[in-house]
């Protein structure tokens, strides 16, 4: 068996390549505490509120 891996997209801003069936996901986890986080600072998720 062979296996070929071929990248589809190269994005300029970051220097990083995309393969084909993967994907970029933005959103909240939730860490080992139980607790949600967002990545934001109490500020700035107020103000985006």
């Amino acid at each position: 068996m062979e296996v070929i891996v071929r990248s589809t997209k190269f994005n300029p801003w970051v220097g990083l390549t995309k393969w084909s069936n993967c994907f970029d996901y933005i959103s909240t986890y939730w860490t080992r505490s139980g607790v949600k986080y967002t990545g934001l600072t109490p500020e700035k998720a107020r103000e985006l509120e």
